[in-house]
């Protein structure tokens, strides 16, 4: 128990969800830590709903597998409820949580949807926070992400990344991207700007980006990469690095014909 901030510590937790569990996650879904830090807000209403300002998983080892079952029921239309009479402890407490986080744990996610490319991602996760707030008294929710070792597989195509940070503000305004990067060895993409629109129910969403993009001369000419467009004689030598520096602007939900885009090559 901690008194201040006023919080608790959950050794060695191991939670396996069932159906219908506050978070939507399929259930079976297993999680297991080393442990739980759970801080709450200093002063609480005695209204019945108790103010969490962060919940943190430290050393997590988190499996999710998104199968068709799990869209069909976060797409169906919620039922209204039917008043109970039972008596229950969620009808007396509710919980708000500010900030949910992993923290120095691993993921492993597989995704697969009849008809679509499957995904598989695993990953080290650093940090992994969403966090809830308000803009323009409208709920926003800020993401902030530290991934390492991260290798993804969507379909037969497979990549690994050594890492991938961000650091983004979400609203129905559209999302402020503080800082998006990636980085595999000397090659390092960076990015930040803003996309205008709700990104739940998108209509428009118009981009203003800047990036830069740094590495090997070697390495952009791989044929997974630019190399793809670009023919070369056998065994010619490529030395030096290469710098990119832009903006990029356009909608996209129409990105093939609105991109407008300024770089500078060095």
């Amino acid at each position: 128990v901690k008194l201040i901030p006023p919080g608790v510590v959950i050794k060695n937790p191991a939670i396996i969800l069932k159906e219908k569990n506050p978070v939507g996650l399929p259930a079976g879904t297993k999680l297991d830590a080393q442990y739980i830090d759970v801080t709450f807000q200093f002063f609480q209403l005695v209204t019945g709903a108790i103010t969490i300002n962060a919940f943190a998983i430290h050393g997590a080892t988190l499996k999710l597998d998104l199968d068709e079952n799990f869209f069909a029921a976060h797409e169906a239309q919620p039922q209204p409820k039917k008043p109970s009479t039972k008596f229950s402890w969620d009808s007396l407490v509710r919980f708000n949580f500010r900030s949910v986080s992993l923290v120095d744990s691993q993921i492993d996610i597989r995704i697969s949807r009849d008809g679509a490319v499957p995904i598989h991602l695993q990953s080290a996760a650093k940090e992994l926070t969403i966090g809830r707030g308000t803009v323009d008294s409208m709920p926003s929710y800020d993401l902030a992400v530290d991934l390492q070792k991260i290798v993804m597989e969507i379909g037969t195509f497979k990549q690994s990344v050594s890492q991938f940070q961000a650091s983004v503000e979400l609203s129905a305004a559209g999302a402020q991207i503080r800082n998006l990067g990636m980085q595999d060895g000397e090659l390092s993409v960076h990015t930040n700007g803003q996309i205008h629109g709700n990104l739940l129910k998108p209509k428009s969403l118009k981009s203003d980006l800047s990036y830069i993009i740094r590495g090997p001369l070697q390495n952009w000419l791989d044929p997974s990469l630019a190399g793809r467009f670009v023919q070369l004689p056998k065994n010619m030598p490529l030395e030096g690095l290469i710098s990119v520096e832009g903006t990029v602007a356009g909608e996209i939900m129409d990105f093939g014909r609105t991109l407008e885009t300024q770089a500078t090559i060095r």
